[in-house]
């Protein structure tokens, strides 16, 4: 997922250039699982499960036993902070400035660049990139606040009132928050792009756009085939036409072709 403004940087800003077939997709794919694994692989070995029994019930809690604490907090600090949070933090923002940066100087030729209704367009793509750069800044931040507080603040006393706000509200609360951030962009993007909302609403309604070169019959009773990016529909003659043109010789009929780009 940190790796999406990347790929969106270099779709915008270097459309000709970007070209990644099966096997470079493969590999980026290998390398990202790999990466994930290798920063993930220290909790795997130094979590533990403990059990905490009581009358009524058996609690399974799993807790961190590090055999220096000075190694636990290091490995916050340098795996989980700076390569899950800070790393990627930077990352967006420097891709998305980027893109911001191409949007509003790019000149599309044969449109007025003072035209009120791309300066609105650029306005509401520099929103959503802002927007998108602060919700993931906000979603993860109290998360990284409260383990920070927890690894590099005072020992916390479970009888306090501290211990109980944490636990029981802060961290549960700061997790959500944290996890949502995964399903808000697409809200994001429905709240600022027209076309993300009628795709979004075609696959709701499970629409099919006619795949290409399928024949239909739109609105003019015209038959129309999608070919790429264009529409080809040609309209047919009456029969009464057709047949006064084949009984005075006049040669092959010829069916008027229009050409719609969408």
């Amino acid at each position: 997922m940190k790796l999406s403004p990347c790929f969106r940087y270099l779709a915008i800003c270097h459309t000709l250039n970007l070209k990644i077939n099966h096997r470079v997709a493969r590999l980026m794919i290998i390398f990202i699982w790999l990466m994930a694994a290798t920063i993930m692989a220290p909790w795997a070995v130094y979590y533990q499960q403990k059990d905490i029994s009581n009358p009524r019930q058996t609690l399974f809690i799993c807790n961190q036993y590090w055999p220096e604490v000075g190694l636990e907090k290091g490995y916050f600090l340098g795996a989980i902070f700076l390569t899950c949070y800070s790393m990627p933090l930077v990352f967006i923002s420097a891709c998305y400035t980027a893109i911001g940066c191409r949007v509003v100087n790019r000149r599309a030729p044969g449109i007025v660049a003072s035209s009120d209704v791309i300066q609105k367009s650029k306005v509401k793509v520099l929103k959503m990139l802002v927007c998108v750069v602060v919700l993931f800044a906000f979603s993860w931040l109290p998360l990284y606040a409260v383990q920070v507080r927890i690894y590099f603040g005072g020992p916390l006393v479970p009888e306090s009132g501290e211990f109980s706000l944490l636990t029981q509200i802060v961290v549960p609360v700061s997790q959500w928050l944290g996890a949502s951030n995964s399903c808000v962009n697409p809200i994001v993007y429905c709240f600022f792009s027209n076309k993300f909302r009628r795709g979004f609403t075609e696959m709701v309604r499970c629409r099919r756009r006619p795949a290409a070169g399928a024949p239909y019959l739109n609105r003019n009773n015209s038959a129309t085939c999608r070919n790429g990016n264009a529409y080809y529909s040609s309209i047919r003659s009456s029969g009464t036409d057709a047949d006064e043109k084949r009984s005075s010789g006049a040669g092959p009929i010829q069916n008027r072709n229009r050409v719609t780009f969408v």
